[in-house]
């Protein structure tokens, strides 16, 4: 369990230097908050959970939970001071909403088509045709069986020459009903 990694590697982690420890999760909101109230005092500086896809930061134990949204749509800035008393940190947490109205770093957007261009033409090659439109929004792959979900399992269980495939209903993110015709290693359009 994630209690019991954390008080097990956290004095370890100390007794070998380290000043702060940061627990990065992936368990829901809930079970951050048990993780904070039930271990003890001084383990854990700093929770980064992302499981929920909401924003939030609370403090428990002592302890700053946080998690940063979902889809880059927010992102947190942290500054992290020691408490006075030596003891713990202090952080000052801000959230950054990710809006249209923020220009674009042009040296980041400059390295991003650097490293994505020699991707974009074998991202276009195509490797078959669908003859219908594939269902991959969240309201139909996380509720009920869908196309696409049969799709990508078809898709396994031949590869693999399997009898059955089960898949979990996260595993497909494309969020968007992909139109018939061909299929690019690409799936994805833009929205």
């Amino acid at each position: 369990s994630a209690s019991a990694t954390a008080i097990e590697l956290a004095p370890q982690l100390r007794a070998q230097g380290a000043e702060i420890v940061i627990a990065v999760s992936h368990q829901r909101q809930p079970n951050d908050e048990k993780l904070a109230h039930n271990i003890p005092e001084g383990t854990l500086d700093l929770i980064l959970g992302g499981h929920d896809h909401t924003y939030s930061h609370s403090i428990i134990n002592g302890i700053h939970l946080l998690r940063s949204g979902t889809d880059f749509k927010q992102l947190s800035y942290l500054e992290g001071r020691r408490n006075p008393n030596g003891k713990g940190w202090d952080f000052d947490i801000l959230r950054r909403d990710v809006v249209s109205s923020i220009a674009e770093d042009q040296p980041t957007v400059k390295t991003v088509t650097k490293i994505t261009s020699a991707l974009k033409a074998m991202m276009e090659k195509p490797i078959g045709w669908i003859s219908a439109p594939l269902d991959a929004r969240f309201t139909t792959v996380r509720l009920k069986e869908s196309n696409m979900g049969n799709f990508v399992c078809d898709l396994m269980r031949l590869h693999y020459d399997a009898d059955c495939c089960i898949m979990a209903a996260g595993t497909v993110r494309g969020d968007q009903v992909y139109p018939a015709g061909v299929l690019k290693v690409k799936v994805c359009t833009s929205r």
